[in-house]
């Protein structure tokens, strides 16, 4: 919940609407990953890149034809 404390006016529109950015933004990958065949691999940090595989950590490896990061 937001504080009140020093709000001096707000703004209000009943016309109005929010989008849900991550399902609007969702759409182009999923489509990418269903004709193109790739991956997307969400909220990872890579640790290193070498030759065409991608370590996550001490755990993870991905090998790939082609890498974006």
């Amino acid at each position: 919940m937001h504080s009140t404390k020093n709000l001096l006016g707000g703004l209000y529109s009943s016309d109005e609407l929010i989008i849900d950015r991550v399902k609007k933004l969702w759409r182009p990958f999923r489509l990418a990953s269903e004709k193109f065949d790739m991956e997307f691999h969400w909220g990872k940090c890579v640790s290193y890149i070498s030759d065409q595989i991608v370590y996550i950590g001490n755990e993870e490896e991905y090998e790939a034809d082609l890498v974006f990061i």
